[in-house]
């Protein structure tokens, strides 16, 4: 392995709570009398990117909204709710970009989310590490949504790596179908939201020994 991808948010930092919150919110500032509770958020995961996710419900309920407008109003809810919470780094990704560092092994961020999430996530993990990102992508770089592999197909074509020295960590189905679209390698570390069926494509499905399965590649 010569270059480790975290992929979606969620494979650093436990964020989906907050999306759901952010998600309501969003519906009620709107007018919308939608709530998403955690079974229908869980099965809406399925589906890359949060205008997609209220596209598909809103046809599902048999309604016409502003998709656009109702996720620029969720990105808005959720950077608050990050500035306001207490973010910690799920268990072993410290661990692991430290080992990866001391390994010569290179790490990417590889995300199609905004700007500013990423950016948070960023200084979050700073707060917790000396990681430092060789390639770092957001939702200004003009990718499709995961997942299309459009990503990941920058990612590997930028750092110059054959696909099979690469490793990436994903915590969601579209972003594990994603990466194995690009010819990834992927470990998933599914989040609290994640089912574990939407992660069936993945290489390895971890829970709490997230460096230990990643040293297997290594």
């Amino acid at each position: 392995m010569r270059a480790l991808f975290f992929g979606s948010i969620g494979s650093i930092v436990e964020t989906s709570e907050l999306q759901r919150q952010a998600f309501n919110e969003a519906f009620a500032e709107h007018g919308l009398d939608w709530h998403w509770d955690q079974a229908t958020y869980q099965g809406l995961l399925s589906l890359g990117g949060g205008d997609n996710r209220i596209a598909t419900y809103a046809q599902s309920q048999g309604e016409t909204v502003d998709d656009r407008a109702l996720h620029q109003t969720k990105t808005q809810r959720f950077q608050s709710l990050l500035t306001r919470g207490q973010l910690a780094i799920r268990e072993g990704v410290v661990d692991t970009i430290n080992w990866a560092q001391e390994h010569a092994i290179k790490i990417g961020f590889i995300s199609t989310t905004h700007p500013v999430t990423v950016r948070t996530i960023r200084d979050t993990l700073a707060q917790q590490s000396e990681a430092k990102f060789d390639w770092v992508t957001d939702a200004e770089n003009g990718f499709a949504q995961k997942p299309s592999s459009q990503c990941y197909d920058w990612a590997i074509q930028t750092s110059g790596e054959n696909a099979d020295d690469i490793l990436v960590v994903e915590d969601n189905g579209p972003g594990v179908k994603a990466a194995k679209a690009a010819g990834l390698k992927v470990v998933a570390y599914p989040g609290e939201n994640t089912r574990l069926a939407d992660v069936d494509g993945a290489d390895i499905i971890t829970a709490a020994t997230l460096l230990q399965d990643i040293q297997r590649y290594h």
